[in-house]
């Protein structure tokens, strides 16, 4: 939800983390024995056209993240990512022009067990150490941006203004 000005004297350092919000889609990524799934916010399945992110998938869990296209170290646009949306069968060609990417945010579940009740600081060091060891490809955690009091994350937003891959930050806690 946005923030109103009533707001800003609550947000501290000790109280919330912070994380960018990225321009892509925001997705959740499931595995577990049933099978393999990438769910959008709204619930639609759009594992279908993005076979390459499910296919990369080598652990049991669920992960908050946005989808991204990323060319080795560089995030595409949204609009290299509408290129692969609604695809049913990708081609080989497409996947390869439009390679995808999980930048994770916090984790549901893990090797089946619900961590949904744990408090958020656990939860991302149980997913941090969860990418550490399986090391899946094209899937990293998002980095948290340090600061001290709201004005710093004043500071962050407004430098990254007209980024064309960042909406702007999410707080987490």
């Amino acid at each position: 939800h946005p923030l109103e000005e009533k707001d800003f004297s609550r947000i501290t350092a000790d109280a919330y983390a912070a994380e960018w919000k990225y321009d892509g889609i925001r997705v959740q990524l499931v595995h577990n024995a049933i099978g393999k799934a990438l769910f959008t916010r709204t619930g639609d399945d759009i594992g279908h056209a993005f076979p390459d992110v499910l296919a990369r998938m080598n652990f049991h869990g669920t992960i908050d993240g946005e989808l991204l296209v990323k060319h080795d170290d560089i995030i595409g646009s949204f609009n290299e990512l509408q290129q692969r949306l609604n695809r049913k069968n990708p081609t080989a060609k497409l996947i390869a022009d439009y390679p995808t990417s999980i930048m994770a945010y916090d984790a549901l579940f893990l090797d089946d067990r619900d961590i949904r009740s744990l408090p958020y600081d656990n939860r991302r060091d149980l997913l941090a150490k969860a990418l550490e060891s399986h090391q899946p490809a094209s899937m990293a955690l998002s980095p948290q941006i340090p600061f001290t009091c709201f004005n710093d994350l004043v500071t962050a937003r407004d430098t990254c203004a007209g980024e064309k891959i960042i909406e702007g930050l999410m707080l987490k806690r």
